[in-house]
């Protein structure tokens, strides 16, 4: 038969266990929003490069079959931006 101590402490060791489990697979809130703020950031940069590439592409007509052919009030409009800026 164990002694009470002896047994206690198996108990302790075993909660200890379970308590390091328990933080590994659920991190604490602060953290969580910490890593979600980062993947958010992250993911804003990257649709805004995203996008305009494939703006830019679009403008080109790389995306398409056929070569782009835009009309020419929206070519002017786009040049002269372009030239402005």
């Amino acid at each position: 038969m164990q002694s009470a101590s002896g047994y206690e402490s198996y108990l302790a060791i075993i909660e200890h266990k379970l308590q390091i489990t328990y933080s590994i697979n659920n991190p604490t809130h602060e953290w969580n929003q910490s890593q979600n703020n980062a993947r958010h950031q992250t993911n804003k940069i990257r649709n805004t490069y995203q996008n305009l590439n494939s703006r830019r592409r679009r403008m080109k007509g790389l995306n398409s079959s056929k070569p782009f052919v835009g009309n020419k009030a929206s070519f002017e409009v786009s040049s002269y931006w372009v030239r402005t800026k």
